[in-house]
């Protein structure tokens, strides 16, 4: 009877997360009604409670909303823009820890079936042209990381041949670049067995902090593109839309950003106009565009909140090299996309990385352990 249960459940949330990846693909609010409305049940009838250290991937988009609030209030910018800004920063946070603490049948592997769900609706449900040159390629090359870090080498190679069709080529270069960071990630964990993590911590917060302003002053003086130029990268119209909003940005550490949402309600009155008859509909720099609402302390601030919620939710792991290599990697991979693309703001890429995190932070030995032998009980009594 468990067993059946079991097989139950995992078939339900293929088929129901299948269904959620083609509503990630709709405009407007309606699916996230529909999101909210198969979360209410978990919410209200699970007796299962939320664990404090979950909670702690909801630190990055809050910090963003209180920052984003607090230059509102410097600048006197607030319209609709903001408060959709807010929803789309703080709902994939909130939709996956109460999925995860809630909804997840016991032995479900929610990971690799919100996986499958992706690829079958990528494959089976949307025509070749929508996975080509699609944002999902993202998703993909984050998937590849987190199966290579787990050692799911099948799903891995899967995830990397789909990621590679997608035809993205920062999420492709990026999932190249950390399958590299992990691996030296891993020897070097293997050779310095004493060092401290806290440091470990704090020296990438601060080198990908820095990193972080670096590209956004790189983005406004141009030398960006000047890179790509001697790279003989094609920046695919960066540069014009990097050049129109250069005037809502200043160098200068005095510069307190405009607020929450003011990229979003820029790029939608300015109506910058890209090569094939349509119009610029993100910044393509997620760093740039949280200089420009955040300000320049406000940036740094919102980059160190990564890094402090992804300490406090992995700080209590039994020294698992796994999960603070994973960890990294997360962080290096978006913040690789955050140089030239957007994911900020989207559902279907922070949906499932806050799955994975969660999924990595609470895989420790002893639960490992204790999963196999309750589902080995359920078997013997089946």
């Amino acid at each position: 009877m468990q067993k059946s249960r079991f097989y139950i459940a995992q078939l339900f949330y293929l088929l129901i997360f299948t269904q959620f990846v083609g509503l990630m693909r709709q405009a407007g609010f309606t699916k996230y009604i529909v999101y909210t409305m198969f979360l209410l049940p978990f919410l209200f009838f699970s007796r299962e409670k939320i664990r404090l250290r979950s909670a702690y991937i909801l630190m990055p988009p809050l910090a963003y909303i209180t920052l984003g609030l607090v230059s509102s209030a410097a600048s006197g910018f607030f319209d609709f823009y903001s408060i959709k800004t807010g929803l789309l920063l703080i709902f994939p946070a909130v939709f996956s820890l109460i999925l995860y603490e809630k909804g997840v049948f016991e032995g479900v592997d929610i990971c690799r079936t919100v996986f499958l769900g992706y690829v079958l609706y990528s494959l089976f449900f949307s025509y070749c042209y929508h996975t080509a040159e699609s944002t999902r390629a993202f998703v993909f090359g984050m998937f590849a990381v987190y199966f290579l870090i787990k050692k799911a080498w099948g799903f891995c190679a899967f995830a990397v041949g789909i990621c590679y069709y997608s035809d993205k080529r920062i999420a492709l270069m990026g999932m190249i670049a950390v399958f590299c960071f992990a691996a030296a990630a891993y020897l070097l964990l293997k050779l310095w067995r004493t060092v401290s993590r806290k440091k470990l911590w704090i020296a990438f917060g601060v080198i990908c902090t820095a990193a972080a302003y670096a590209v956004a002053f790189m983005v406004h003086s141009g030398a960006l593109i000047a890179l790509f130029e001697k790279a003989h990268i094609d920046p695919w119209g960066r540069q014009t839309i990097w050049g129109v909003f250069r005037q809502f940005a200043e160098i200068d550490v005095g510069f307190t950003g405009h607020g929450l949402g003011f990229v979003t309600s820029k790029l939608d009155e300015l109506r910058v106009w890209m090569v094939d008859e349509r119009w610029f509909q993100n910044l393509h720099c997620d760093f740039y565009r949280s200089y420009i609402e955040l300000g320049f302390f406000g940036l740094g601030i919102w980059m160190l909140s990564y890094f402090r919620s992804y300490y406090k939710l992995t700080e209590d792991t039994e020294n698992n090299n796994t999960i603070l290599i994973f960890t990294f990697s997360a962080i290096a991979y978006t913040l690789m996309i955050y140089i030239t693309d957007n994911v900020l703001l989207y559902f279907e890429y922070w949906f499932p990385l806050n799955l994975m995190l969660l999924d990595m932070a609470h895989s420790r030995p002893s639960d490992v352990k204790r999963q196999a032998l309750l589902m080995k009980a359920h078997y013997l009594y089946d």
